[in-house]
């Protein structure tokens, strides 16, 4: 949840609507006898605001094409509608006292919120300039499902404003159906996903590709700092995706999903 908490960029959006949609949300946990009518009154306001969050989300930026315009205002109203659903479907779980239900309604909500106001913005990472090859690159939330060898199908979500060169690499092996019945491996804090021997050959070089490490510290994005530095979030929390790193601090092909308790920084 607290990757879903953060609003990644600050904007020229109403921050305010989003933070008080936020806060409300995460005051719904723990479930007390108010919750119902905390998420009724939290319906109420998203529906009298629902306008703005619109206008701003889909707003025409220099940079985008009439194809991409065309595109975010579809996905504007897509993202709209289901935070209204979610929103919905928290008073029938409140009234329930489902917690289960509730957090997860919760952690969508969230999700919804931190798109649409990623709609609203360019993002341009400070990738570093003497990247060689260029690298895929990932530039707006996306959700990803993998198939591994005698596991369920794994649905991450990919988080470019923390890590845009780790997710692009992790999305352009999903297409190229690199990572389709790996086997996965355990460790003590964590469960490892596309256990290889190599990793992934670039067939225009023929040489394994390599990713410089991300770290997402004190809410900003950088590459050069040194790895006693504390990220932002910990993977001592349960299903933060991350990449693993080699001893040169370079990143090929391998993630991993925390388990919690133990987590580890890989």
């Amino acid at each position: 949840m607290a990757l879903l908490q953060t609003i990644p960029v600050q904007t020229s959006t109403p921050t305010a609507i989003y933070n008080t949609l936020k806060n409300s949300l995460l005051n719904l946990l723990p479930l007390t006898p108010s919750s119902p009518r905390l998420a009724l009154t939290l319906l109420r306001y998203f529906t009298s605001n629902r306008d703005v969050l619109q206008q701003t989300s889909s707003v025409l930026l220099p940079t985008d094409t009439t194809l991409s315009y065309i595109t975010k205002s579809t996905t504007s109203e897509t993202v709209l509608s289901s935070l209204r659903l979610n929103l919905q479907s928290l008073i029938s779980s409140t009234t329930l006292s489902d917690t289960s239900s509730t957090l997860r309604l919760i952690n969508l909500s969230l999700l919804n919120l931190s798109n649409l106001q990623s709609l609203s913005v360019p993002f341009t990472p400070p990738i570093p300039p003497n990247i060689s090859p260029p690298l895929p690159l990932l530039l707006t939330r996306q959700t990803l499902s993998i198939t591994f060898s005698l596991s369920p199908p794994l649905k991450i979500i990919l988080d470019p404003y923390t890590s845009p060169l780790a997710c692009g690499n992790i999305l352009d092996l999903t297409h190229r159906k690199f990572y389709d019945n790996l086997s996965i491996k355990t460790t003590s804090g964590s469960v490892v996903f596309g256990d290889f021997l190599e990793g992934f050959i670039e067939p225009t070089t023929a040489k394994l590709r390599t990713i410089p490490y991300e770290l997402y510290s004190g809410g900003r994005l950088s590459y050069d700092n040194p790895f006693d530095v504390e990220p932002d979030f910990s993977f001592k929390e349960k299903h933060f995706v991350g990449v693993g790193k080699n001893s040169g601090g370079l990143v090929s092909s391998e993630f991993f999903v925390s388990r919690g308790g133990e987590g580890e920084r890989i």
